[in-house]
């Protein structure tokens, strides 16, 4: 393992990482190559120094099962389709990231020149891939409670702040939302494939009405685009009715005859989504 002095970076401060985390490691050596980022790899060369992308791997899936199982527990009413869509709204790499911060992990991830000067120790990327090799690391060195107490941590909050809005198909609400208010129809478009070969991250952006854009991401394009969805829904329904031109330009249903009304919400539900790529599939449960 190379020394301090090859660093580009002071070592950092295991004592205050792990009282921040409330974890006492066995091996510390563990929880530094936590903080490893393959930019710093990159530049060492052939330096013997492993980058942290395999905890990486293990801490996602720890993550996963965790999540999920806690999901499982909670609604016991939803199916797998709806548990999904509540999964990645939980566990998106902005979410990960803010849990990062929530720990100051920025400080503490030892990466390259090039990444440092581009101020990558604050990207979410990074950050969120980090927090999953802390949590891959936590996993190997304290077991399995260890690691879902630190996940749980930060996750039992934003379970109990889930509502009904995303546990719907966002994709067909946000349809009917933004013709209904604009008379636009959304269009998604994928803006990037990122992470690892074996769990490939979608970069996905939805364009509404009112001039509304979110960019969200996904382990799969239907859930980067659903996730997507629910945030350009959520700042859609945050707008007050006189931002919407297109309210001014038609009465409010309130002010329509009914039967006009029901031909519309019939015309809206029978409509699809426009999206950029080819339509998306439906994607088969695993097993």
């Amino acid at each position: 393992m190379p020394e301090c002095g090859d660093l580009p970076q002071r070592e950092p401060d295991l004592d205050e990482l792990e009282q921040r985390l409330g974890v006492t490691f066995k091996n510390r050596a563990l929880l530094r190559h936590a903080l490893v980022h393959k930019s710093l790899t990159n530049d060492l060369g052939a330096s013997g120094l492993e980058s942290n992308e395999r905890l990486e791997f293990l801490g996602d899936s720890v993550l996963g099962v965790v999540v999920s199982r806690r999901l499982y527990e909670e609604y016991p009413e939803r199916d797998e389709g709806q548990l999904t869509l509540l999964r990645s709204a939980l566990v998106r790499a902005s979410s990960l990231a803010a849990w990062a911060r929530d720990l100051d992990l920025g400080k503490f991830v030892l990466v390259g020149r090039g990444e440092s000067r581009a101020g990558g120790q604050n990207r979410d990327a990074l950050l969120s891939s980090t927090f999953e090799a802390v949590i891959g690391a936590v996993f190997l060195d304290q077991g399995f409670a260890a690691a879902r107490a630190l996940i749980l941590r930060f996750a039992r909050p934003e379970i109990k702040r889930l509502t009904e809005r995303q546990v719907i198909d966002a994709k067909s609400r946000l349809q009917q939302v933004s013709q209904a208010r604009f008379a636009v129809t959304p269009t998604y478009e994928v803006l990037d494939i990122t992470g690892l070969g074996h769990s490939p991250i979608f970069k996905v952006k939805v364009r509404a009405g009112g001039g509304v854009e979110a960019v969200a991401e996904g382990r799969s394009k239907q859930t980067a685009q659903q996730t997507a969805a629910a945030e350009a829904l959520a700042a859609i329904e945050a707008m007050p009715f006189d931002e919407a031109p297109a309210e001014r330009a038609r009465p409010r249903d309130s002010e329509r005859p009914r039967a006009i009304q029901d031909a519309e919400h019939a015309r809206l539900a029978a409509e699809g989504s426009v999206e950029v790529e080819a339509p998306i599939e439906a994607e088969a449960p695993a097993g």
